[in-house]
């Protein structure tokens, strides 16, 4: 977070984003892609791209315990907390280290994808949303979840109202927010932009009401 913005987490980085930021990340991500994951198919498949530290499988597996679930992560460390906490979880969870612009899975595998919070991250953002695509079955869906850029203060400090921090860090927090995580990011034009040019059947980007993120929606 306070390096290159496409180089992996540390482990110093991702010590504070597992513990401070991600359940506030996690929560939204649930409640904007629940309905998503209870409309994948009976003990179907779901990749989450930039899988940090697990959260987000964990979300999946809460609300849909019959699915597969695949995780991938360019952090080495991310990886190791993302597998120690769906160790529990079983066979029906399969965590890799690797890149989201090259993935390790063959075209046409997953029902579903979902990345949240780690476009900002990748080198050609482009080419990353095209393999995500590329991975989905055939009417597959697509959901990337992301700060913006041009976030709405309020909202902002909505959001890093729910980190685990004490209250009186809140300001502090938020001038964090802005510097290293929203500063980074991209914009809802610029995702348009990146929505308009996938290879899919309905591709859309909005912002989303009363939180400091945008979405971008794909059908295969």
């Amino acid at each position: 977070m306070l390096q290159d913005i496409t180089h992996p987490y540390t482990r110093v980085e991702s010590f504070v984003y597992d513990k401070m930021m991600a359940p506030a990340v996690a929560s939204v991500a649930e409640q904007r892609a629940g309905p998503l994951i209870n409309a994948v198919p009976e003990n179907g498949a779901i990749l989450d791209v930039g899988c940090g530290g697990g959260q987000m499988i964990c979300v999946i597996k809460k609300l849909r315990p019959d699915l597969r679930a695949w995780g991938i992560d360019l952090s080495k460390q991310q990886v190791i907390r993302a597998r120690k906490r769906t160790k529990s979880l079983g066979d029906a969870v399969d965590i890799k280290e690797g890149s989201a612009l090259q993935m390790p899975y063959d075209s046409g595998c997953f029902d579903l994808v979902v990345s949240i919070a780690s476009i900002k991250h990748w080198p050609d953002r482009a080419r990353g949303l095209r393999e995500c695509v590329r991975v989905l079955k055939p009417g597959g869906r697509l959901f990337v979840s992301e700060v913006d850029k041009e976030f709405d203060r309020a909202a902002g400090m909505e959001f890093v109202g729910n980190w685990r921090i004490p209250f009186f860090l809140r300001p502090v927090a938020l001038r964090f927010f802005t510097r290293y995580v929203a500063d980074p990011s991209l914009g809802l034009d610029e995702a348009k932009m990146l929505a308009a040019q996938l290879p899919a059947t309905e591709a859309t980007a909005s912002k989303t009401d009363g939180l400091p993120v945008w979405e971008i929606r794909v059908t295969k």
